[in-house]
Formats: C-alpha cells, structure tokens, sequence
C-alpha cells in the first residue's frame, strides 16, 4: 500500500489569530490565551496578518490584544513585545487608540492598563518619532525602553536604564539596506548618562542617538538634538547604513 501522507500541521496560533483578526474582544481572546505558555509567541505570528491590514483595523486588533495579555499574564512577566507592537500600531495610526492610549488619553480602564503595563517614561515622545520613521518608509524593530536583555546579560549595568527615573528608549529599524537603532535620551540621573555611554560602546548594531529638548548632550556620546532637523539627520544617517537585510526578529520575552 502506498504510503500515507502525514497531515499538515495547523499553523501555530491559527485559531487565535483567526478570533483577532475576526473582532473578537479581550474577554474573548483571553480565554483562548489563557491555557497557552509561551504566549509571547503570538507576537510573531502575528505581524504579517497585521501588515496586511489597513492601519485602522491593525490598531483594533492589536488593542484587544494587548487589553487581553493584561487579564492572563502575571505583573511581574516581561512582554517587551508588547511595547514593541503597541508603538508599530500607533506609528501606523496616530490618530488611533493605542496611540491615545500611549500618549495617556485612554478612554476605559483596560487602555489606561495597556499604557501602564507597556508604555513607560518619556514614551509619549517616542510617538512622534515611531511616527515620522514609519512615514520614510521604515520598518520598526523592537522598541525597548532601556537596554535590551540581550545587552543586559552582556552587561549587567544597563539593567539600571530601566529603573531610571529618566527616559531612554531604543528603536530598531530595519530597511532594504539595513538595521539598526534609534536612541532617544531623556532627563538621566548621571548614572544613567554614564551607563548609555557604555551601552554605545558595547553596542553591534549602528545607531543613531537624539537628544530631547532641555537635555543637555550626553558626553563621549555621538548625539544629535530630538527635533525636526535632528530627525531628518537621523534619517539621513539611517539611509547610509548597509548592514545587509535584517533577519533579526524580536527579542523573546524573558
């Protein structure tokens, strides 16, 4: 007899991605998330149905998402992630509600639990740069607020950017030519300005560092100020790296 073929196997998340993509709210896609482990492999799954959607109804259904991940995760879980498809929705959508949310407007509860859980000091000034890199036809990376854990494990220091009172915020993009990163750099305590200027010299990604306004530059770190002609230089900078295309996906959940 011939031999039979293995069936195909389903493709990871499909029920729950068919239920995002369907409408399905919070409370809905909660129960389906529940049960799952390693949740934080949904994120990857994800994003290509996202992409493939208009901007308005990527926001929505990231917004449940992320409103549901609340109601099945434990406060002390990292989901980076989360932050990171929280800013591609709002870069996308400005005008939408997870960009309200993450500037601080939320209208319900859950959208102000979304910005408590992934936003994060000075994050309503990295909005309009996720917005102005999405517009010159970048992709956005993982968006980290502090370093990342793979620098942390390298050097344990950089967990301290987190807990800083300040802002630093880290923005991967990625074109035809290249990868790197954005850096934008709040009001840091001078431990912090000192553990940036480290976390440059560690760093194997280029990178591109602004300054917000009111900050003083941080010595022995190549900076330029965060406003429109700082943007557009880092625009130009990003257009000159070639790194190769990025295969690099987002950091997992720790």
């Amino acid at each position: 007899a011939a031999p039979r073929e293995a069936a195909p196997r389903p493709r990871p998340f499909a029920e729950l991605i068919e239920a995002i993509t369907a409408g399905a709210d919070a409370s809905a896609l909660a129960g389906m998330l529940g049960p799952i482990r390693r949740r934080f492999r949904v994120f990857g799954a994800l994003r290509p149905v996202l992409e493939g959607m208009s901007p308005e109804r990527a926001d929505a259904c990231t917004l449940s998402l992320l409103e549901a991940l609340l109601v099945v995760s434990p406060p002390e879980a990292r989901m980076p992630e989360g932050t990171t498809f929280a800013v591609r929705a709002a870069a996308a959508c400005p005008d939408g509600r997870v960009a309200a949310a993450l500037r601080g407007e939320g209208a319900t509860d859950a959208e102000r639990a979304v910005a408590a859980r992934f936003g994060g000091a000075g994050l309503a000034d990295v909005l309009p740069l996720a917005v102005a890199l999405h517009h010159a036809g970048l992709s956005l990376g993982p968006v980290h607020h502090g370093a990342s854990g793979r620098d942390r494990r390298e050097l344990p220091a950089l967990a301290d950017l987190v807990a800083d009172p300040g802002a630093f915020w880290r923005v991967g993009v990625r074109s035809a030519r290249g990868s790197g990163d954005v850096w934008l750099i709040g009001a840091l305590s001078p431990e912090g300005r000192a553990i940036a200027v480290q976390l440059a010299a560690v760093t194997r990604r280029p990178y591109v560092a602004l300054v917000a306004p009111g900050v003083d530059p941080v010595p022995g770190l190549r900076s330029t100020a965060w406003d429109a002609a700082g943007v557009d230089a880092a625009l130009a900078e990003i257009a000159s790296w070639s790194t190769g295309p990025s295969t690099d996906e987002d950091e997992p959940s720790e």
